[in-house]
């Protein structure tokens, strides 16, 4: 235990930012370190903490509470014995594990030139926090690395998420619901302005009116060119630091070690390679981009393949905090690998079929959220984050750009009931632009045409058919042909009505022409379309084409409303499925309109 063992808090301030050591000096404070990729909290106790070897309390604790104090008699001795044996075991088989010749342990400390330090002299708290940053095993180095504690089981790492995850969550959704108010605040000032103005004489209101639309005018030119000008200014500086890397990348061999630079912004660290895989343990790319091991610059006659030259960036703040599109999150993670080929050249593709994951040494939270930057997004000031091809998949984000610059944020957003909504439609009113003829400011003249076409040909074949209906109920009655319905048939050899569709003629012949013979007078009798080209007594041309009518159209709204609204169907360019669809809908209102027909009462009947 030193005199002062962490930086002294300010007035007001409970949370600090560094707590190297096991020991505190005030009790009930509170500590998430920056140095850990993922959040973790720890609470400063007067208590003993055996896990990091603290004997002389305050000290550090994980978690939001102090535990409880430890009684006689309870068997809590045997159960930090079980544990620490539990822990020793599994100390004591990482040691085994070796990166080359050497365990992590020397490489660290010729790393850090400290050859004469021995392993019994480092706390085992300061110890986990070597192994998590060099310990071959990236696994290892994400569950280390996230909570510092080697004992943690799986079920207590979840907990130990879960717990962080609702600390960062309640802040960022305090700060989304802060702007969401700030918003509505400005947008219920606005609207008093416009009521009052309202009120006002005509010549006092377009003044006022005037003078707010300056206003508001030159604040957002200020924050557009404010924006600007801090976009160009890093579009600058990221010019040279290209062009400076790709000078030392031309001159530099495979075998060379990777250069770094570091400044109070980002560490840079450029190199070649043949198996982007191996640049840094936050990305893994698949096998593609892995290039035979005697791979150079350019191709050669033997080798068509070329190695790698990459540039990442590991950044210390948040260089695009200027943005309006940054989400409101207590803390970010940035990185940038700029992917290039061997000779310093731009590569042919810039996005993968294949999967990417990015952060892939480390857990993240449930509600984190993957982003990638956009600098060429349109009516932006300089770019913007955008979640295109890029999502959380618990270890890193899963995406298809080969390189960028990515990001981690905590989304505080809640969900309102529409918001998924709105992104589906958004996705489907593109879909819908890109698919839709003729659709845009202007109307679609051919569509409607065809339509007034069909209709007015359907309307003049009504007239016709009841013509023909007309001519022949007055050729029956110059024949003196009493209309009947009904006959004096047994419906065994002879029919019963007009509607009796048996082909009685044929009752004593072949069965395959009874059965041709009644298909056909059925079809005579109850087809849409082939029906109306045949006289009926009781059910008549004219009405018949109503039906189809009713038919026809119901069938082309049916399809106009699913081919209309954007989405999957349409983007498919599926005929048969909307046509099912429609015909299960419209069929039942045709067959009502029929029963309508036949039903009613007639004098023939």
């Amino acid at each position: 235990r030193l005199e002062q063992n962490h930086p002294r808090p300010l007035p007001n301030q409970y949370i600090l930012r560094k707590c190297d050591t096991a020991f505190c000096d005030q009790i009930g404070l509170a500590c998430s370190p920056e140095d850990f990729k993922l959040i973790t909290f720890f609470t400063c106790c007067n208590e003993r903490n055996v896990d990091t070897l603290c004997n002389e309390p305050p000290c550090w604790f994980h978690g939001p509470a102090c535990p409880v104090p430890v009684q006689q008699g309870q068997g809590s001795l045997a159960h930090t014995r079980r544990m620490s044996k539990e822990r020793q075991k599994r100390i004591a088989k990482l040691k085994e594990e070796k990166q080359t010749a050497e365990g992590w342990f020397d490489a660290w400390k010729q790393n850090m030139a400290l050859s004469s330090l021995d392993e019994s002299e480092v706390s085992e708290y300061d110890r986990q926090k070597v192994y998590a940053g060099w310990h071959p095993n990236a696994h290892q180095r994400r569950l280390i690395f996230a909570y510092g504690n080697l004992s943690q089981t799986d079920e207590e790492r979840l907990r130990n998420m879960e717990f962080s995850e609702a600390i960062l969550l309640g802040i960022a959704r305090n700060q989304t619901a802060v702007a969401a108010r700030n918003f509505d605040s400005e947008y219920i000032q606005d609207a008093t302005d416009i009521v009052a103005f309202r009120s006002m004489s005509p010549a006092m209101a377009a003044k006022f009116e005037a003078d707010k639309r300056a206003k508001d005018e030159a604040a957002a030119m200020l924050k557009w060119q404010t924006a600007r000008n801090a976009s160009q200014r890093i579009t600058r500086l990221n010019v040279l630091r290209d062009t400076v890397s790709k000078s030392l990348l031309t001159a530099m061999q495979t075998t060379l070690d990777p250069l770094k630079f570091t400044n109070n912004a980002y560490e840079i660290t450029i190199g070649k390679t043949t198996n982007l895989t191996s640049v840094n343990p936050a990305f893994a790319y698949p096998a593609a981009f892995q290039v035979p091991p005697d791979s150079r610059d350019f191709i050669t006659a033997t080798n068509p393949f070329t190695r790698f030259a990459y540039l990442y960036v590991e950044y210390f703040r948040n260089v695009y905090d200027w943005s309006d599109s940054n989400p409101l999150s207590p803390q970010n993670q940035l990185v940038t690998l700029y992917v290039l080929k061997g000779s310093t050249l731009e590569l042919d593709e810039l996005t993968s079929m294949e999967w990417i994951r990015v952060f892939a040494d480390r857990y993240l939270l449930t509600n984190s959220i993957c982003l990638w930057w956009d600098r060429f997004a349109p009516g932006t000031a300089g770019g913007r984050w955008s979640s295109q091809g890029l999502v959380n998949d618990g270890v890193g984000c899963i995406t298809s750009h080969i390189t960028g610059d990515f990001g981690v944020f905590m989304d505080g957003r809640v969900f309102s009931g529409y918001g998924l909504v709105e992104a589906a439609t958004q996705w489907e009113r593109e879909v819908w632009v890109s698919n839709c003829i003729g659709c845009g400011d202007e109307s679609n003249l051919t569509v409607v045409a065809v339509l007034g076409m069909l209709l007015f040909a359907l309307i003049l074949l009504i007239l016709l058919t009841y013509t023909l209906d007309e001519s022949q109920r007055t050729q029956l009655a110059q024949n003196k042909v009493k209309s009947r319905y009904y006959y004096d048939g047994n419906g065994i050899t002879s029919p019963l009505s007009i509607d009796d569709p048996i082909a009685y003629q044929f009752s004593e012949g072949p069965l395959l022409m009874l059965w041709i013979g009644t298909l056909w007078k059925v079809a005579k009798r109850d087809h849409a379309l082939l029906s109306t080209m045949f006289y009926h007594e009781t059910f008549t041309r004219p009405q018949r084409l109503q039906c189809f009518i009713a038919l026809l159209t119901g069938l082309l709204a049916v399809n106009a409303a699913v081919h209309s609204h954007p989405g999957n169907i349409q983007e498919a360019q599926e005929y048969v499925i909307t046509g099912l669809l429609s015909g299960l809908l419209v069929f039942p209102i045709f067959c009502g309109l029929v029963m309508m027909f036949n039903l009613r009462p007639a004098q023939v009947k």
